[in-house]
């Protein structure tokens, strides 16, 4: 967990470094009309659930004004196609949304948390994918989306027969 965290927070700050941003003001209590930069488009963070839980700590330090947002999905194990079961994000217009989970193996999670996001609206050039191990068979899954930005840490070598990342970190929201 704890280097999840700080691996979690690079990946946020490498997902934003190519971002609009806007200056502002601020008043300080020595002097006022202090001009910033902070990020032209708003924010929302959706963890996919539950093991993108473990990064949102991380990216609400790197982006502390960001929404946020829950797609609560689980792979069945026999098929290897996602299910949701829980669903709630704010339709934030303009907005930038980031999908955080730690691993993209089959995609197929991924791929359908992207669609969840489509089919409410929100362009495909808005969307985005934070996670720290992919594999191979889940960055060709998600190749089909041509506007959708995917950082990652690692990709790994290959997917076992039963959809596991080789080597991999075992199941991330256990841990």
């Amino acid at each position: 967990r704890f280097y999840l965290d700080k691996l979690s927070k690079l990946l946020i700050a490498k997902f934003f470094e190519k971002a609009e941003l806007e200056e502002f003001k601020i008043d300080t209590p020595i002097k006022e009309g202090i001009g910033g930069l902070r990020l032209k488009r708003n924010v929302v963070f959706i963890p996919i659930l539950r093991a993108g839980l473990s990064m949102l700590s991380s990216a609400l330090e790197i982006v502390p004004d960001a929404f946020v947002g829950f797609i609560g999905t689980v792979r069945n194990e026999e098929t290897l196609r996602p299910v949701n079961y829980y669903l709630k994000f704010p339709i934030v217009d303009g907005a930038d949304y980031v999908l955080l989970d730690p691993m993209v193996a089959t995609g197929g999670t991924s791929e359908h948390a992207v669609n969840t996001l489509l089919s409410s609206g929100i362009p495909e050039g808005r969307i985005g994918i934070v996670c720290a191990v992919c594999a191979p068979e889940g960055i060709k899954r998600l190749a089909k989306f041509k506007n959708i930005k995917l950082v990652t840490a690692s990709v790994d070598e290959r997917l076992n027969k039963d959809g596991y990342i080789v080597p991999g970190l075992g199941d991330a929201g256990d841990r």
